[in-house]
């Protein structure tokens, strides 16, 4: 039938990715036929086939609130924003040697995070609804917590368990 769109895709990231497909020939005019039926706009597309996967598996974007710190919102409208350009992992670099950016309930993180500023990093149920947030735009929220290594924000709260004799300085 030459009055209806299809979009095919094994997954729900693919449905997505094919919306975002077709959605692009609207704002290129591409094939496009604009004529005016009492009084209404209708838009025609030349017949046409679209056969669209990614090139890469991983297409990134590495955000860094270790040293950074970015808001719940502004990371909401970057994942959205990942998805309209196709990206689909956002790489999260959350701890380093200033700072421990995600506060897990318990007792190392707890003082780790009295130490830090108030605002400056993230809460479980927070990073969880980023992931959550993630998976709705078809992105991967990949968690990077560094342990062992750049764990001298450690030192703030457990001066006792870290070596400060051995820092590079």
């Amino acid at each position: 039938d030459d009055q209806i769109a299809k979009i095919e895709a094994v997954s729900h990231e693919g449905i997505l990715q094919g919306i975002r497909s077709f959605s692009a020939l609207f704002n290129n005019n591409v094939g496009l036929a604009v004529t005016v039926d009492n009084h209404c706009p209708v838009i025609k597309l030349n017949p046409l086939k679209i056969l669209d996967y990614p090139r890469f598996l991983y297409r990134g974007f590495l955000i860094d609130s270790a040293h950074h710190y970015k808001d719940i919102p502004f990371l909401k409208r970057l994942i959205f924003n990942m998805g309209m350009m196709k990206l689909n992992t956002l790489h999260w670099h959350m701890t380093d040697h200033q700072q421990f950016g995600i506060h897990v309930p318990g007792e190392y993180t707890s003082r780790l995070a009295s130490n830090q500023p108030q605002n400056t990093y993230y809460n479980v149920s927070e990073v969880q609804r980023m992931i959550d947030f993630g998976i709705k735009f078809g992105i991967n929220v990949l968690i990077e917590i560094d342990i062992p290594g750049h764990a001298l924000s450690w030192e703030k709260g457990y001066k006792n368990i870290v070596n400060v004799h051995c820092k590079n300085e």
